[in-house]
């Protein structure tokens, strides 16, 4: 008589193929190196993603390293320095090649430029990159019409690159809980030790049982905002007529939508 989720009794991995499962398998990534890049400024503001560049700086002093963001993060930038990372996270926006060429699905960088599916597959080189993580809308979306030995996407493409295993999304997600999420998942991973499946599935069992109260310290504390930028997203909460007790996140669309594939 009780509402269950299924991350409440399990934990998803998924695998694009055996070949790629098999392939991340002999792979023994044990180096912190990050690259961390977050891009909230867009040639068109409307498209501007407030929250994207506190969640790389936060993420960024997990592993003691700088954070690159906005006009620091091109395509080339990446490109010239993803071979070199253990973890690669990509704050941004992304869109999928709906109804047209697959290989054009990808991330939107500085300037709006395009980290595109032949990219990643033909130029980048991620042999020794424990994770890649993809805080972008519908990065994890495959289409199923096009499919012969594997499902085909984002994933794929940074799994045939070499990466071991992905965190992508299946829908447009919201900028204020994805960075919540991705916050929270790290520090399972990281500080914690927790395999990533089960870091992501920690963190996301945690954003859709936080209450108003609990996210407003966190914003402080972790995101490391400005007392000004935490009190504005306590506010921001507050203003839908929410009590400090009330879980603002609990609806699945706020956190179901990342997965994990790989190892």
């Amino acid at each position: 008589g009780v509402k269950r989720y299924w991350i409440d009794d399990y934990v998803v991995t998924y695998a694009t193929s055996g070949y790629s499962l098999a392939s991340a398998k002999k792979r023994d990534v044990t180096g912190r190196d990050a690259l961390i890049v977050g891009v909230g400024e867009y040639p068109n503001p409307k498209h501007n993603l407030p929250n994207t560049v506190a969640e790389a700086n936060a993420i960024a002093s997990l592993f003691n390293t700088p954070s690159i963001t906005n006009a620091n993060a091109t395509v080339d930038k990446v490109k010239a320095e993803a071979h070199r990372a253990n973890y690669l996270h990509l704050s941004c926006h992304g869109t999928f090649a709906w109804g047209g060429d697959i290989f054009k699905a990808g991330l939107l960088l500085h300037n709006a430029e395009m980290l595109n599916l032949a990219h990643i597959m033909t130029q980048l080189k991620l042999t020794g990159t424990r994770l890649v993580t993809l805080s972008a809308c519908e990065t994890g979306i495959t289409d199923f019409n096009q499919a012969s030995d594997e499902f085909l996407g984002l994933p794929a493409g940074f799994m045939q690159a070499g990466a071991m295993g992905v965190v992508s999304s299946l829908w447009t997600v919201e900028d204020r809980s994805t960075a919540l999420l991705m916050g929270q998942f790290y520090r399972k991973h990281i500080n914690e030790g927790m395999h990533p499946a089960i870091a992501l599935r920690e963190a996301q069992d945690w954003i859709r049982k936080a209450t108003v109260r609990e996210i407003g310290d966190y914003y402080q504390s972790f995101l490391r905002m400005s007392k000004e930028d935490a009190q504005m997203g306590a506010v921001e909460l507050f203003m839908k007529n929410l009590n400090p007790d009330d879980k603002p996140y609990a609806h699945p669309f706020y956190w179901s939508a990342f997965t994990y594939t790989g190892i």
